[in-house]
């Protein structure tokens, strides 16, 4: 399976705004350090929440994990699953689910 990265690299961060959306739920930047801490590049602003926050922020790394299990996964339907996901994370399946 090829690496196609079409995202932004990671590592991303989740930042706080100190600001909170109007149910009061504090909201979040998603930002990727480009080099070093002072080049910060937005990903994605105002998330609401920080455990959708930490969630996003995760994504490069989670998606570099599905790629590893998809080669090594012991059980071909578990490697047909993780694939399947990797396939909806770059959009190439977006009708199909994953269970």
């Amino acid at each position: 399976m090829k690496n196609e990265t079409k995202h932004t690299p990671g590592p991303w961060q989740a930042l706080p705004r100190n600001r909170v959306n109007r149910a009061g739920t504090p909201t979040y930047d998603i930002m990727t350090a480009s080099g070093n801490a002072e080049n910060w590049d937005m990903v994605a602003d105002r998330v609401d929440g920080e455990a959708n926050a930490r969630l996003i922020a995760t994504a490069p790394d989670l998606l570099a994990c599905c790629r590893w299990l998809a080669n090594y996964a012991p059980i071909p339907t578990d490697a047909a699953r993780v694939r399947a996901v990797i396939a909806k994370a770059e959009g190439k399946n977006e009708l199909n689910r994953v269970n």
